[in-house]
């Protein structure tokens, strides 16, 4: 399977208490023959969330990130007709539109609402994984 990994996931596998168990859980997903992919777009949500000052961590991370996935996906200009058609997208949306388009087959969250959904991908949330 092709798993999209949102800005969300990458900022809680970097910044929070429970990255570890975010890590393994990727790791074990890996182990299970699933690819993963990111774009452009959930990077530079990433870098607007951690506002790192300085290029060398953010390059590390870029660093870090490449290893992770198989693919960066650019910002085409399918993903900005949908972005247009809707009034007001927000992150999430611009993500899912992103992933639904490059064909993955499922988008990895990790997001504190409850309960949250998509009729257009699976979504997988971290958050209460992680909390077990």
């Amino acid at each position: 399977m092709k798993l999209y990994l949102s800005a969300s996931l990458l900022l809680n596998l970097l910044n929070s208490s429970y990255k570890k168990k975010i890590g393994s859980e990727l790791e074990s997903l890996l182990h299970d023959g699933n690819r993963f992919s990111t774009s452009v777009y959930s990077l530079l949500m990433l870098m607007k969330s951690l506002r790192l000052e300085n290029s060398e961590k953010w390059r590390t991370i870029l660093h870090l990130v490449g290893e992770l996935v198989e693919e960066i996906l650019p910002i085409d200009r399918k993903v900005l007709e949908i972005v247009c058609e809707n009034k007001e997208p927000t992150v999430f949306s611009i993500e899912l539109a992103i992933a639904q388009l490059s064909g993955n087959d499922e988008v990895l969250i990790c997001e504190e609402i409850e309960r949250i959904s998509s009729p257009v991908l699976p979504l997988r949330n971290f958050f209460r994984k992680a909390d077990r």
